[in-house]
């Protein structure tokens, strides 16, 4: 393959481009100034959102390329600052409500991190929030009660939630048994279970961030 043969790279961040140690791989960042010169766009797809990403982004040196966050959930351009939404795929509000009353009845100590645009709300400052800050470098808005916060918001990208392996593995089976016909769940790691729009994945954000640049996958 031929560097005129590349048009187009999208990266996942954690587990990827990071180390153990969440930095930033050194080769990788010699190789953006090459990429620029070729016009190779540089675009990371990531469960982190903008604010997460934006550090990474920066230090790569990658301009206003695109930011593909929530797994495509939310694609921006821009300052994740004051950015411009390109494509997004918010959650279904009625689905995620019935959600959030289930997990709180049936799993009451599961820590829920809900995500808008570039918000981060926790409904308290836990273990497992304070692990994800120190992880992302981010800061939540601590609301105890999120079903009056979700209501209020334009749109929800992602939730995330966190607990001791057993107890997230056993709401991942419990889910599914349960309808949720716009929503899809998985599991990023043992202990952490993301809710996204069943139309978000990274393979999604890639179709849409090639048609974005109106580049073929051929």
């Amino acid at each position: 393959m031929t560097n005129q043969d590349i048009r187009l790279i999208i990266s996942d961040i954690d587990g990827t481009i990071l180390d153990d140690q969440h930095q930033v791989d050194s080769q990788l960042r010699e190789q953006i100034p090459l990429l620029k010169k070729e016009n190779i766009p540089f675009v990371l797809a990531s469960a982190r959102s903008p604010l997460g990403m934006e550090p990474i982004a920066r230090e790569l040196g990658l301009g206003d390329n695109p930011l593909a966050c929530y797994n495509g959930a939310l694609v921006i351009k821009g300052d994740p600052q004051d950015y411009k939404t390109i494509i997004e795929h918010p959650l279904d509000k009625k689905e995620i409500r019935t959600f959030l009353e289930l997990v709180k009845t049936k799993f009451p100590s599961v820590s829920i991190n809900l995500y808008s645009g570039k918000d981060w709300i926790a409904d308290h400052l836990d273990k497992w929030v304070q692990i994800e800050a120190d992880i992302t470098g981010e800061q939540p808005i601590i609301q105890n009660i999120l079903l009056p916060v979700l209501d209020m918001l334009i749109s929800a990208h992602k939730l995330l939630l966190i607990d001791e392996t057993a107890v997230i593995q056993q709401l991942h089976a419990y889910l599914q048994t349960m309808d949720f016909p716009n929503t899809a769940f998985y599991l990023s790691k043992d202990n952490y279970l993301e809710v996204t729009h069943k139309e978000v994945s990274k393979e999604l954000a890639l179709l849409e961030v090639a048609k974005y640049y109106q580049i073929s996958l051929e």
